[in-house]
């Protein structure tokens, strides 16, 4: 088990919100609605308006929230484009995954998790709730009805329980602080951060961690880890510095072993399967987050799929980045797999 940084969870260069380590949810869910209760098509068809002008429909839903609760405000970056897209991406996703309630639950339970980074508390949830539906009210204009605002009522009631109970375990922390043990530089943009958290962090194949900076609090940026879990603890993060990116330039040019960050819980599903790509660049070039381990048939990307030598050859053949020199992981990787044919 990787030794503590030091006895404070949170150096003093980071954004702090109530516990560092955990989050209370000790105060009762209001309504036990269920996915079942929820008027799907109605709720769909007032949230199209927020589809066809994202940006500006978030920006609304963000001045109704602060006005309503101004002491939120402080536990948000300064610049929320980011925040704003990622609002529209998750309530977009929430919708969609109404076809499927379990994958909805799980989704929602998640988003609770690593709503926590910010220092979100579940008394929250009902506030942003309040202000998403009088932003769809506000955006429906005439068209909206009681009806809807009562479908509304009942979804954002069913989010509040799911989201409440995902947070009643805390024996897992509110956020992690990693320290940075090696900084592998591949090249002027691209570098391999190796990371050490306090304490485990765990995560599946194909999973994100959130990053923060002290130069740059509450701003979090989304990495991929490119390891399997490791008996050490040790995370590899795959990072391109990207012009603007307040993390991804300070993690690539300006830091180092010796330096801290701040790593959210790991989220999200990206892994190999019947409908899902095997191989997907996402940051660098080459980022093996599917990537197991080699097998003289190939590379297993997840337990029982492969990714066969002739499909990496294909791979390189049509795919002309992979000539240039962010392309060499990739390469060494093929030659491995040749070796092993």
């Amino acid at each position: 088990m990787a030794v503590p940084i030091g006895p404070d969870p949170v150096p003093n260069g980071f954004a702090r919100s109530e516990s560092s380590r955990r989050f209370s949810s000790a105060e009762p869910a209001k309504g036990r609605a269920f996915v079942a209760d929820i008027d799907g098509p109605r709720v769909a068809r007032t949230f199209a308006p927020m589809v066809v002008s994202p940006d500006t429909a978030t920006e609304y839903l963000f001045a109704q929230l602060f006005v309503r609760s101004p002491e939120l405000r402080s536990l948000f970056p300064m610049s929320m484009i980011t925040t704003r897209e990622e609002t529209a991406r998750n309530i977009a996703g929430l919708i969609r995954d109404l076809l499927t309630p379990a994958g909805c639950e799980q989704g929602l339970r998640e988003l609770a998790v690593d709503l926590r980074r910010y220092g979100i508390r579940p008394a929250h949830y009902v506030l942003f709730g309040e202000a998403l539906t009088a932003t769809l009210e506000h955006l429906n204009g005439a068209a909206w009805t009681a009806r809807d605002a009562e479908s509304w009522r009942v979804l954002i009631d069913y989010c509040d329980r799911v989201m409440r109970d995902a947070t009643a375990d805390e024996s897992q922390p509110a956020w992690w602080v990693g320290e940075i043990v090696q900084h592998e530089q591949r090249t002027p943009t691209i570098a391999v951060v190796t990371i050490r958290p306090d304490q485990p962090l765990p995560y599946r194949a194909g999973q994100h961690v959130g990053v923060q900076v002290p130069r740059w609090p509450r701003a979090w940026r989304d990495y991929s880890v490119a390891n399997a879990p490791r008996s050490n603890g040790l995370i590899d993060l795959h990072v391109r510095a990207v012009p603007g990116g307040m993390v991804s330039n300070t993690l690539v040019s300006h830091y180092g072993p010796g330096n801290t960050v701040v790593l959210s819980a790991a989220r999200g599903d990206l892994r190999a399967g019947p409908e899902r790509d095997l191989l997907r660049s996402e940051g660098s070039p080459f980022n093996p987050t599917v990537m197991q381990r080699l097998t003289p048939e190939g590379i297993e990307v997840s337990p029982g799929v492969l990714l066969l030598p002739v499909a990496l050859n294909q791979i390189v053949s049509t795919q002309s980045w992979l000539a240039s020199e962010n392309g060499d992981d990739l390469v060494r990787a093929l030659a491995a797999v040749k070796r092993l044919d």
